[in-house]
C-alpha cells in the first residue's frame, strides 16, 4: 500500500501530545478523565498510523473503534453543562465500579481471585449527579452519542462498523476466510479511512476539545497543548 504521508505526521503529533507533562496540575476526577481520554486517543492514533505504515491497517479495527468511542465521549462531555460535568464523570466512575465488582464476582465463581483492591476502590468518594438523563448517558454510549451537541453520527457509524471486526464475530471469521466458489479463500477485514485523512482531522478535534474542556476546569497550562499539537 502506498502511504499517504499522514502516518508520520500523526505519529509525531501523538508523541508530542503524549509528552506533555501534567504533573504540576492538581488532580480531580474530571481532569484525570479528560487527560486520560486525550492520551488514549493520541496513543490509539499512533498505533493506527504505525500499523498503516507496516501494511497492517486492516488489523487496526479495535484501535479505530476505541479512538472513535473516546472522541465521542469527549464531544459528549463538552455538551454537558460545566456545573454538571464533575457529577457526570463521577456517574461514569460509579458505573465502572459496578463492572469491576461484577468481574470480581465472576472470577470468584470460576475459583479465581481478582487482582483489584475492592476495598480501595470502594473508598473512592463519588458525588454522582442527580440528573437522570446524564446518568443514563454516562452509562449508555448510544445515548451519549445522541446527546452530543456536535454531530457524532459518522463517528458512531464508524464505531459500529469496527465493532464487528474487534470481537470474535462470524463476520470477522468470514473476512479472514471468505467463501470463493465454495472454497475457503484468503481475505482480510475492510480498512476504513485507508489514507488516514479522517484520522488526521479527528486528532485535531481531540486536541481542540480537550484544551477547551481543561480550560473550563481551570487548567491554565492547556495552552501548552496547542504548542505541542502545532509544533
Amino acid at each position: 500500500m502506498e502511504n499517504s504521508g499522514h502516518e508520520l505526521g500523526i505519529i509525531a503529533t501523538a508523541e508530542r501530545m503524549l509528552a506533555v507533562d501534567f504533573s504540576g496540575v492538581a488532580a480531580t476526577h474530571t481532569r484525570q478523565v479528560l487527560v486520560g481520554w486525550m492520551r488514549h486517543a493520541f496513543e490509539q492514533s499512533r498505533v493506527i498510523a504505525r500499523l498503516n505504515l507496516a501494511g497492517l491497517g486492516h488489523a487496526a479495527a479495535p484501535n479505530r473503534r476505541s479512538f472513535y468511542e473516546t472522541l465521542v465521549r469527549i464531544l459528549w462531555l463538552d455538551g454537558v453543562d460545566q456545573a454538571d460535568r464533575a457529577g457526570t464523570v463521577d456517574a461514569m466512575l460509579a458505573e465502572d465500579k459496578k463492572h469491576v465488582s461484577k468481574e470480581a464476582d465472576a472470577l470468584r465463581a470460576l475459583g479465581l481471585d481478582s487482582d483489584v483492591d475492592l476495598e480501595e476502590m470502594e473508598s473512592v468518594v463519588l458525588n454522582v449527579t442527580s440528573v437522570g438523563h446524564l446518568k443514563d448517558q454516562a452509562r449508555v454510549f448510544l445515548h451519549a452519542a445522541k446527546a452530543s451537541e456536535i454531530p457524532t453520527v459518522g463517528l458512531y457509524k464508524g464505531w459500529r462498523q469496527e465493532t464487528q471486526y474487534s470481537h470474535a464475530t462470524a463476520v470477522l471469521g468470514g473476512a479472514y476466510a471468505p467463501n470463493y466458489d465454495d472454497r475457503i479463500g484468503m481475505g482480510r477485514p475492510p480498512q476504513a479511512d485507508a489514507d488516514l485523512e479522517s484520522l488526521w482531522m479527528a486528532t485535531a478535534l481531540v486536541g481542540a476539545m480537550t484544551m477547551q474542556l481543561l480550560k473550563d476546569e481551570g487548567v491554565s497550562m492547556a495552552d501548552e497543548l496547542w504548542a505541542a499539537f502545532f509544533a
